[in-house]
């Protein structure tokens, strides 16, 4: 039995011609979320729990748009992720290092709930503050803002 690898010249040109360009790289980005959340969202469950999670990716010399985070007491990025029941990442997008962990949940969470809620699932998340009220898109969608918000309103 003989088994393909990725060379290193395969993967520097992957990285160096096709990664390089803007369009392809967020082409792949794209592709890649769109068949993780149609496999997702086909799930033959009715309710459906994300978790939204912020994470710490330490950088090392001056990178663009990393900064000193002082939760994490680290020059960071700050990087937000969806994750569904079975651990799969549904969304993930990189953040300046110094952002609030919330910062921009909205953007990165409410298209996964409309894609569940198109396909007459339930989403449901941690009881984290009132309720609040916001369309999306194609549906309205009922979140809950992510814990740590501090928001009461």
């Amino acid at each position: 039995m003989t088994s393909s690898v990725a060379l290193t010249s395969t993967l520097h040109w992957f990285e160096t011609d096709v990664l390089a360009e803007e369009g392809h790289y967020h082409g792949l980005a794209h592709l890649n979320t769109e068949l993780i959340q149609r496999a997702a969202t086909r799930s033959p469950t009715w309710r459906v729990t994300l978790d939204i999670d912020s994470s710490e990716s330490p950088v090392h010399g001056a990178q663009e748009q990393s900064a000193y985070n002082g939760h994490f007491e680290s020059v960071c990025y700050h990087p937000l992720f969806v994750f569904n029941p079975d651990g799969d990442c549904l969304a993930a997008k990189l953040r300046p290092g110094n952002v609030h962990s919330a910062d921009g949940w909205d953007d990165v969470l409410l298209p996964i709930i409309d894609r569940y809620r198109a396909q007459g699932q339930t989403v449901v998340g941690p009881a984290a503050g009132p309720a609040t009220r916001r369309s999306s898109g194609t549906a309205a969608s009922t979140t809950r803002p992510p814990p740590g918000t501090g928001r009461d309103a």
